[in-house]
C-alpha cells in the first residue's frame, strides 16, 4: 500500500519518488468584470498557474481582470453569446470540454 503527502501540486510516496501530479482546469464564469468572484478567480487561476497546472478559463465577455489572467499565462476563451441564456455558450462549452478534456 502507497501513502501519499500532497503539496503543491507533488505527491510523495513513502519510496521517497516524487510524483509530479498535474491538473488541467477549466473554469467557467459568465464575465471577467469587476466583481468579487471574477478578481478571486484572476487570483486562484494565477496561482494554479504558477504551481504548474494548465488552467482556462471560459467566458461570455472580457473585462478588468483579464489582463491579470493573461499575464499569469492562464488560457482564457471567449465563448460569446447575446445574453447568459445563450444556448450557443452551451454548445460553446461542450466543444471546448471536447477539445481540452479537463
Amino acid at each position: 500500500m502507497l501513502y501519499y503527502c500532497w503539496a503543491n501540486g507533488f505527491a510523495l510516496n513513502y519510496r521517497d519518488k516524487l510524483v509530479v501530479i498535474i491538473m488541467k482546469i477549466l473554469y467557467c464564469i459568465p464575465t471577467l468584470g469587476n466583481g468579487g468572484a471574477e478578481r478571486q478567480l484572476s487570483y486562484l487561476a494565477g496561482e494554479l498557474q504558477r504551481t504548474g497546472h494548465e488552467v482556462h478559463i471560459a467566458s461570455s465577455r472580457g473585462g478588468p481582470n483579464l489582463d491579470r489572467i493573461k499575464s499569469a499565462g492562464v488560457h482564457w476563451h471567449r465563448v460569446g453569446g447575446v445574453s447568459n441564456r445563450d444556448p450557443v455558450i452551451f454548445l460553446r462549452l461542450l466543444r471546448l470540454m471536447r477539445k481540452l478534456k479537463p
